[in-house]
């Protein structure tokens, strides 16, 4: 029977603890449990508020935002502000209002118009109530997983969607918690959305 020296099986021991701390490899659509339970998670908190700051640029100008973003269930009501005015916008399937400064008080059928005659710029409201949560916004959007199962990218027609950092949140009340967006960016062309959130509230 072969001896292993002391030193070879340790050498050989550490190969395999190496070998088991590798990240799975990326996963196509569909074949994540870690959405699936995220989706999960949200349909029993659909109540949730997120906090931060929204960089806005075309290639040419910008404009920098901070914001309150709380969602009651389908409901939204999104809090804007800058150093050139504040607005708030409520909105639900089908409606959507928008009140504040130089503009007073504007109403439509969804939230798109609204942001950008406040601020200047289209920005995709419907789509980042998900994207802010890491999940996939409209249907038919394909993702990309990091090596741990957590979102890496979502894209949908001209729309990348990258996250940069994640941060685990508690659900107050309970001790369920999830993986949450801290920092992501969205881009088509040379238009980009930059966010930073400093608090998550569930």
């Amino acid at each position: 029977m072969a001896v292993v020296s002391a030193g070879r099986l340790s050498a050989v021991c550490l190969l395999l603890v190496l070998s088991a701390c590798r990240g799975v490899p990326e996963r196509a659509e569909g074949e994540s449990s870690w959405l699936q339970q995220r989706q999960l998670f949200f349909s029993e908190h659909p109540d949730w508020q997120a906090s931060g700051r929204m960089a806005i640029r075309d290639g040419n100008k910008g404009i920098s935002v901070n914001f309150d973003w709380i969602n009651d269930n389908r409901n939204l009501e999104l809090r804007l502000r800058t150093s050139g005015g504040r607005w708030v916008m409520l909105a639900e399937p089908g409606f959507a209002q928008l009140e504040g400064t130089r503009i007073g008080l504007l109403q439509a059928d969804s939230p798109e118009p609204l942001a950008e005659q406040a601020l200047g710029w289209s920005v995709p409201v419907s789509y980042l109530q998900d994207w802010l949560r890491a999940l996939p916004a409209p249907d038919g959007a394909r993702l990309k997983y990091a090596s741990d199962g957590s979102v890496l990218e979502i894209n949908h027609e001209e729309w990348q969607i990258s996250y940069q950092k994640y941060t685990t949140v508690e659900s107050q009340g309970s001790t369920d918690s999830v993986l949450l967006p801290s920092r992501l960016d969205a881009s088509k062309g040379q238009y980009v959305i930059k966010v930073l959130i400093s608090d998550w509230q569930l």
